[in-house]
């Protein structure tokens, strides 16, 4: 019952500690506190260990020194010593506001239906050829894109990283908070994780498996 949830349903509270031996090089103990009946915390219902351990501390997150989707990363050992390897490979890029084939460039030339472009890592309708899609109030269509941009920056071109607002080039994001689960794109709050189905025992993060 150590650590399942069933039997331990008091929130977020640890029920595992590891420790390190201060007697023998290279062994770790693992203590489990079950909370099934009573809790009294004293990491003793059961202990366990293990030794000869030759890398200690994989398994962490890790920066690769990658781009994009290719930057987040996990520690692994490899020859006794530990290495920063990437979760995922460079793969086809698709629209969800992570840049999937690491290029340096988000959603860049992402396939979307007929009709429809990508834009703040969704699938829209195209403004330009749509015949229901109207742009909001103070935005008109950009017939390069298809998107409806603001009236007051028309004809602006912003440097990367920046993005215009109110007919002012600023950087993206900036200023802006968004909901738990969600990630700012281009000055957007968008669910990453949208769309995206994991394999058992997997869970979506940040748009990744």
């Amino acid at each position: 019952y150590f650590s399942e949830a069933g039997f331990s349903d008091d929130g977020s509270v640890s029920h595992l500690n590891v420790y390190d031996s201060r007697l023998t090089d290279r062994k770790f103990y693992f203590a489990w506190e079950d909370t099934y009946g009573r809790s009294n915390f004293d990491f003793t219902d059961l202990v366990t260990s293990v030794e000869g351990v030759e890398c200690a501390g994989a398994g962490a997150a890790c920066d690769t020194g990658g781009i994009g989707a290719c930057r987040a990363g996990v520690t692994r050992c490899s020859g006794g010593e530990l290495e920063c390897t990437p979760i995922v490979e460079a793969e086809a890029e698709v629209c969800n506001g992570v840049d999937d084939d690491c290029d340096g460039t988000v959603d860049d030339d992402a396939p979307c239906p007929d009709r429809e472009v990508c834009h703040d890592g969704r699938c829209v309708p195209n403004c330009d050829v749509s015949d229901e899609f109207v742009c909001d109030v103070g935005f008109e269509c950009d017939p390069a894109t298809g998107f409806c941009i603001e009236v007051a920056c028309r004809g602006i071109s912003c440097d990367a990283g920046q993005i215009c607002r109110d007919g002012v080039c600023a950087g993206e994001c900036e200023g802006v908070v968004c909901p738990h689960g969600q990630q700012c794109f281009r000055d957007r709050c968008i669910d990453p994780c949208a769309g995206v189905s994991c394999g058992a025992g997997s869970i979506c993060r940040g748009g990744l498996c």
